[in-house]
């Protein structure tokens, strides 16, 4: 994705590369995203959508927990074990 563009999604593509930039004054992405590498930059915004863990009875997929890894110091103790 990239210039001003805004989606609303739950991506599940865990072996695929995702790359959203740009963004503009008002490129975003509202939802969640499951990736083998995620990159971004410009000013793109995202959006957890929290309701996504609310999801009905039935569903296999849910969230247990959620940090978000800001830093490259956050992330470098999660590389080994999710296989960056």
């Amino acid at each position: 994705m990239g210039g001003i563009g805004q989606l609303y999604a739950a991506i599940y593509a865990p072996n695929a590369n995702l790359e959203m930039k740009g963004g503009g004054s008002s490129g975003m992405v509202l939802g969640s995203m499951v990736a083998k590498t995620i990159s971004m930059n410009g000013g793109t915004d995202f959006h957890y959508d929290e309701a996504l863990g609310k999801l009905g009875t039935g569903n296999p997929f849910g969230i247990v927990k959620w940090r978000e890894l800001q830093t490259a110091t956050e992330r470098a103790s999660y590389t080994t074990q999710l296989g960056f």
